[in-house]
């Protein structure tokens, strides 16, 4: 929605940083961002965040957990289901531990978990 010269450049200048420098490098990172996109919008729909912004922390963790470490949906789920059960409320920082053993362990589907 921003359409000033000096934000296009700066957006331009950090995807060239992470090595976005052609068109189909570009693409890739949309079809990456939209797929994480859609998981945390179900994510948040789960956890009852509603519509307000994320924390930069929970921007990192989604980003990990859909992005870095390509967990689909259901397996996120199962750890918030696993988290919600064991403490008795949501808490992100156990959910990633979860997850985080889940990646060390080489799980990525429910099934293998």
């Amino acid at each position: 929605d921003k359409k000033s010269l000096q934000y296009i450049y700066k957006k331009a200048t950090a995807l060239y940083e992470e090595g976005i420098d052609t068109y189909d490098k570009f693409e890739i990172y949309l079809a990456k961002r939209e797929a994480i996109n859609s998981n945390v919008g179900k994510l948040r729909k789960l956890c009852g965040m509603g519509d307000r912004a994320l924390t930069s922390k929970e921007t990192k963790l989604f980003d990990c957990w859909f992005g870095d470490w390509k967990f689909p949906f259901e397996t996120v789920k199962l750890a918030y289901e696993k988290t919600v059960d064991s403490t008795g409320k949501l808490s992100m920082t156990y959910m990633n531990g979860i997850l985080r053993r889940w990646h060390e362990s080489g799980f990525e589907t429910v099934e293998d978990v």
